[in-house]
């Protein structure tokens, strides 16, 4: 929602009033500078026509809109004269504020539908793809409908995200360590975690804070070669230190010293391969009363019962497997950021037989120590699936990589099945399925 609605509204009411009120009094254009908003204090002179097509795109975005003025036409025209890398980093200098003004001189019907920063990103995307690159037809095949901006009342393209990223890196190499690369699943992984700062309230249950912070650690992870190749665990300070960057509670933390709390290098996890132990099986009393102890959990009924039959779902699937696991222990082992992908694994759990008894917090740095060495992100599908189900030194998993073959065949292949027809065709196809077979 957009975040100002209720003051602009209340504001420019209250200023209509004014001219109301003093109709034969006082000239109308004293009141000049008091909103912005004012069709009155700022009148339509002329309509370019590169406006009206900016107009008539930002309406399928944002229905609520109603109409403009001057000063909407002026905030356009300057946004047009800014460099365009100068006018990508939006919430800097001249394009923040050439923003503000259009965003604050547009009359709404209603409350809008998008986010105050969602307007000015369509705004900007409206300028750079519509207008000055002729893509309307590509952006609007893009973005109408997008998934992200129903979600969150707002997008960030890419070119967002890298501005911000390479300030996140930047300041990260400052304050942490100068030994860390990057990674197309890093951005990838820290726009999604924008996403979610962004909904993070306040008064954010204890749960979802720690949730959070694990997948600021997964992202890290991505971001340490060392990491990655013996295993070594990113430690509590850095996670609450970046934790601090990303929120912008940085700032609060400047006066104090921390030159020893500082973490400026890495905590090694020794990985304990024991013997493997049971799990509690149907004994609720083994379980402990932490596991009890949920917190927050959101009171929409249809919510927790579809929770549950998805976790009654993988207790199932596991019980096929050989491994007879209780409830309880399903809802611990999601706690921890795993997926019910991974859960359901031979691999996976073989490893958690051997750890499940430790405590939360060493639970939870081992659990992250064999996902780093044992699983990855397909930079397809976006799904964390095992290494195994990668071809070596492929970015995408062997599943995405046989969609991605049935919808872009070869020349070859399509040439072959256009000339081909009838039994001739399907004899063709089983001599290539033979070759594949004999690679």
């Amino acid at each position: 929602m957009m975040e100002w609605y209720e003051t602009w509204r209340v504001d420019y009411e209250n200023h209509k009033l004014r001219h109301d009120e003093n109709i034969g009094n006082v000239d109308i254009y004293e009141l000049r500078g008091e909103n912005i908003t004012c069709e009155i204090c700022y009148p339509i002179r002329d309509t370019p026509e590169v406006f009206k097509k900016f107009w008539k795109i930002l309406q399928k975005f944002e229905y609520t809109i109603k109409d403009y003025n001057a000063e909407t036409i002026r905030a356009l025209l300057n946004l047009l004269s800014i460099d365009g890398e100068e006018r990508n980093n939006y919430t800097k200098g001249r394009t923040r504020d050439a923003l503000d003004v259009m965003v604050e001189s547009i009359r709404y019907l209603k409350q809008p539908v998008l986010r105050e920063k969602g307007l000015k990103i369509i705004i900007i995307v409206i300028v750079r793809d519509c207008i000055e690159n002729d893509k309307e037809d590509e952006t609007m095949d893009r973005l109408i409908g997008n998934e992200e901006l129903i979600r969150y009342g707002y997008i960030l393209e890419d070119w967002d995200v890298n501005i911000r990223f390479r300030e996140f890196y930047e300041w990260y190499k400052e304050a942490i360590t100068d030994f860390v690369e990057c990674k197309d699943s890093t951005t990838r992984r820290y726009k999604n975690i924008l996403y979610e700062e962004a909904e993070l309230k306040e008064d954010e249950s204890t749960e979802k804070i720690e949730e959070f912070k694990r997948k600021i650690r997964l992202m890290l992870h991505t971001m340490h070669i060392k990491v990655r190749e013996h295993g070594w665990g990113i430690s509590k300070e850095i996670v609450e230190k970046v934790y601090d960057k990303i929120r912008g509670f940085e700032q609060l933390n400047m006066d104090e010293t921390d030159s020893d709390d500082t973490p400026r290098s890495y905590t090694i996890t020794e990985t304990d391969d024991g013997e493997e132990e049971n799990l509690p099986i149907n004994k609720n009393e083994e379980m402990s009363d932490e596991e009890s102890d949920e917190s927050n959990e959101s009171n929409n009924v249809e919510e927790t019962e579809t929770t549950k039959i998805f976790e009654e779902i993988i207790r199932m699937d596991l019980k096929r497997m050989g491994y007879d696991v209780e409830i309880t222990e399903i809802e611990r082992i999601r706690k921890f950021g795993v997926t019910a992908k991974i859960i359901t694994t031979y691999e996976f759990m073989k490893r958690y037989l051997t750890i499940w008894n430790l405590e939360d917090e060493e639970l939870d740095e081992q659990i992250l120590q064999w996902r780093v060495e044992n699983t990855k992100e397909c930079e397809r599908c976006e799904t964390e699936r095992l290494k195994k189900e990668f071809e070596i030194g492929k970015e995408i998993c062997m599943e995405c990589k046989e969609d991605v073959e049935k919808e872009n065949p070869t020349d070859d292949e399509e040439e072959m099945e256009e000339d081909i027809k009838g039994p001739k065709l399907a004899q063709v196809k089983n001599q290539k399925v033979k070759r594949k077979i004999k690679n």
